[in-house]
């Protein structure tokens, strides 16, 4: 049967997924990974030395998988830091000199497309709206949708690496940089509370990311196939948890891998502000994202 891959450049991990389709509308997964490039270690405006040679390694290392699975089809997707990087497009090349793989960057209203369509394949939807929300290194997506509709949707670029550089120096973060970050989250995400109002929701739905270390802090057993439901206030037990601990303490948290122990609590503190926007009362985590997304359009033929 045919063979897919997706690659995702994202600004903090480069993910891929590889994926044989079983009868033009469903695949099973052969093999995923995913890496911490952080594109934007040294900011935005250029990618630094390092990470360019991290992202190039990676991208190297993944040509290698998928010719030892022979995939012939892929997509690779770059968004937020390859949009804005003065050297994205020397990047870009470099990638496809290097390893053959064309990059195609997509526009933040892309990203919410894929990501509404990989939700949906996890979480269970209905005629009631659902807020669901992808953050990412870079730019953070919100769709509100249904089973059937998509009522709005944007990206912001409010992505943990923007956060965190400027709003959390102190150890344990400040209360000074808490309402900075909140401040500005309130002015950035103005339209989407004046969507809420329009299209008030009923559950918040999480992709990836911080909303991984919340599953994994929280729960040890899913709701269902690939999504996990949990509580809205035990998700705030943990976000008061998370940005009242040093680095040391979250270092030492069950189920918070190391990788995210620098960016969670700026991640927490979005999150938290998006649960007292929206007033859901559970969340739902769901293992599909953009990617699946993507992949689903593959196998069904729609790219």
């Amino acid at each position: 049967m045919p063979r897919f891959a997706v690659i995702d450049l994202g600004t903090n991990i480069f993910a891929m997924r590889i994926v044989e389709s079983l009868d033009g509308r469903s695949y099973q997964q052969l093999y995923k990974e995913s890496r911490f490039v952080k594109l934007a270690e040294e900011g935005f405006a250029k990618i630094g030395a390092a990470p360019y040679a991290r992202g190039l390694k990676t991208i190297a290392d993944y040509r290698t998988r998928l010719d030892e699975y022979g995939v012939k089809k892929i997509k690779a997707i770059g968004t937020a830091a390859l949009r804005t990087a003065e050297n994205g497009p020397a990047f870009l090349n470099d990638v496809f000199s290097q390893s053959g793989i064309q990059v195609d960057l997509i526009t933040g209203e892309e990203e919410a497309h894929f990501i509404h369509k990989g939700s949906k394949l996890a979480v269970p939807f209905d005629d009631q709206k659902k807020l669901i929300m992808d953050i990412g290194g870079g730019s953070v997506e919100f769709i509100i949708a249904d089973a059937d509709q998509v009522y709005w949707a944007a990206s912001f670029m409010i992505g943990l690496a923007v956060m965190f550089p400027k709003y959390h120096q102190s150890d344990p973060i400040s209360k000074e940089e808490i309402t900075a970050l909140e401040a500005f989250l309130g002015n950035q995400l103005a339209p989407l509370e004046q969507a809420l109002q329009l299209y008030p929701v009923v559950h918040l739905v999480g992709t990836s990311g911080t909303f991984d270390v919340i599953e994994n802090m929280l729960t040890d057993k899913k709701t269902g196939k690939h999504y996990t439901q949990i509580a809205i206030d035990k998700v705030m037990v943990l976000y008061q948890q998370l940005i009242s601990s040093t680095y040391a303490q979250r270092e030492a948290m069950s189920g918070l891998l190391l990788s995210r122990v620098d960016m969670i609590v700026v991640g927490m503190i979005l999150i938290g502000k998006i649960i007292r926007m929206c007033g859901a009362t559970q969340l739902f985590v769901s293992d599909f994202d953009l990617k699946e997304g993507i992949l689903q359009d593959m196998v069904e033929g729609a790219i």
